[in-house]
Protein backbone atom coordinates (compact mmCIF):
# COMPACT_ATOMS: atom_id res chain seq x y z
CA UNK A 1 0.00 0.00 0.00
CA UNK A 2 1.00 3.63 0.16
CA UNK A 3 4.47 4.21 1.63
CA UNK A 4 5.05 0.46 1.88
CA UNK A 5 2.43 -0.07 4.57
CA UNK A 6 0.95 -3.56 4.92
CA UNK A 7 -2.67 -3.94 3.94
CA UNK A 8 -5.56 -6.34 3.82
CA UNK A 9 -8.18 -6.35 1.10
CA UNK A 10 -11.80 -6.75 2.12
CA UNK A 11 -14.44 -7.62 -0.45
CA UNK A 12 -18.14 -7.36 0.32
CA UNK A 13 -20.91 -8.37 -2.05
CA UNK A 14 -24.36 -7.05 -1.17
CA UNK A 15 -27.67 -5.99 -2.63
CA UNK A 16 -27.91 -2.29 -3.54
CA UNK A 17 -30.43 -1.63 -0.76
CA UNK A 18 -27.86 -2.89 1.83
CA UNK A 19 -24.95 -0.79 0.55
CA UNK A 20 -25.23 1.99 3.14
CA UNK A 21 -25.36 -0.52 6.00
CA UNK A 22 -22.32 -2.42 4.67
CA UNK A 23 -20.38 0.83 4.27
CA UNK A 24 -21.18 1.75 7.86
CA UNK A 25 -19.95 -1.60 9.17
CA UNK A 26 -16.70 -1.34 7.23
CA UNK A 27 -16.01 2.19 8.48
CA UNK A 28 -16.91 1.34 12.07
CA UNK A 29 -15.11 -2.02 12.25
CA UNK A 30 -11.91 -1.19 10.34
CA UNK A 31 -9.39 1.62 10.07
CA UNK A 32 -10.48 2.36 6.48
CA UNK A 33 -11.17 5.97 5.55
CA UNK A 34 -12.31 5.23 2.01
CA UNK A 35 -13.94 2.53 -0.07
CA UNK A 36 -13.80 1.57 -3.73
CA UNK A 37 -17.14 0.38 -5.07
CA UNK A 38 -17.87 -1.52 -8.25
CA UNK A 39 -21.40 -2.42 -9.29
CA UNK A 40 -21.70 -6.09 -10.21
CA UNK A 41 -24.32 -7.71 -12.40
CA UNK A 42 -25.32 -11.34 -12.65
CA UNK A 43 -26.37 -13.05 -15.83
CA UNK A 44 -27.86 -16.39 -14.81
CA UNK A 45 -28.35 -19.20 -17.28
CA UNK A 46 -31.93 -20.19 -18.00
CA UNK A 47 -32.82 -23.12 -15.79
CA UNK A 48 -35.58 -25.61 -15.33
CA UNK A 49 -36.36 -28.03 -12.56
CA UNK A 50 -37.04 -31.74 -12.83
CA UNK A 51 -37.29 -34.60 -10.37
CA UNK A 52 -35.54 -37.95 -10.07
CA UNK A 53 -36.74 -40.79 -7.87
CA UNK A 54 -34.39 -42.35 -5.31
CA UNK A 55 -35.86 -45.37 -3.52
CA UNK A 56 -39.38 -43.91 -3.80
CA UNK A 57 -38.33 -40.39 -2.71
CA UNK A 58 -38.33 -37.36 -5.02
CA UNK A 59 -35.11 -35.38 -5.44
CA UNK A 60 -35.25 -32.08 -7.29
CA UNK A 61 -32.74 -31.35 -10.03
CA UNK A 62 -31.85 -27.97 -11.55
CA UNK A 63 -30.93 -28.03 -15.24
CA UNK A 64 -29.18 -25.00 -16.78
CA UNK A 65 -28.82 -24.47 -20.51
CA UNK A 66 -26.65 -22.32 -22.76
CA UNK A 67 -27.90 -21.81 -26.30
CA UNK A 68 -30.29 -24.72 -25.72
CA UNK A 69 -27.58 -27.17 -24.67
CA UNK A 70 -27.43 -28.55 -21.13
CA UNK A 71 -24.36 -27.21 -19.32
CA UNK A 72 -25.18 -27.95 -15.66
CA UNK A 73 -27.25 -30.61 -13.95
CA UNK A 74 -27.33 -29.97 -10.19
CA UNK A 75 -29.05 -32.10 -7.58
CA UNK A 76 -30.80 -30.25 -4.73
CA UNK A 77 -28.71 -31.14 -1.69
CA UNK A 78 -31.50 -30.49 0.84
CA UNK A 79 -33.49 -33.22 -0.89
CA UNK A 80 -30.45 -35.53 -0.79
CA UNK A 81 -30.18 -35.06 2.98
CA UNK A 82 -33.91 -35.70 3.43
CA UNK A 83 -33.69 -38.95 1.45
CA UNK A 84 -30.53 -40.03 3.30
CA UNK A 85 -32.29 -39.58 6.64
CA UNK A 86 -35.40 -41.40 5.42
CA UNK A 87 -33.52 -44.37 3.94
CA UNK A 88 -30.55 -44.58 6.30
CA UNK A 89 -28.14 -44.42 3.36
CA UNK A 90 -25.12 -42.09 3.47
CA UNK A 91 -25.80 -38.72 1.84
CA UNK A 92 -22.79 -39.26 -0.42
CA UNK A 93 -24.35 -42.42 -1.86
CA UNK A 94 -27.77 -40.77 -2.32
CA UNK A 95 -26.10 -37.81 -4.04
CA UNK A 96 -24.22 -40.14 -6.38
CA UNK A 97 -27.37 -42.03 -7.32
CA UNK A 98 -29.36 -38.83 -7.86
CA UNK A 99 -26.61 -37.21 -9.93
CA UNK A 100 -26.22 -40.30 -12.10
CA UNK A 101 -29.98 -40.45 -12.76
CA UNK A 102 -30.16 -36.71 -13.44
CA UNK A 103 -27.19 -36.82 -15.82
CA UNK A 104 -28.69 -39.79 -17.69
CA UNK A 105 -32.01 -38.00 -18.02
CA UNK A 106 -30.67 -34.66 -19.20
CA UNK A 107 -27.37 -35.14 -20.98
CA UNK A 108 -27.04 -36.62 -24.41
CA UNK A 109 -23.92 -38.10 -25.94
Amino acid sequence: MKKGRPATTLHALCAPDRLAAVRAVVYEATSSIGLRETPVTKRPLPRAESVVDIDGHPVRVKVSRLAGAVVHVSVEFDDVLRVARATGEPAKRVLGKAQALADAAHRTG
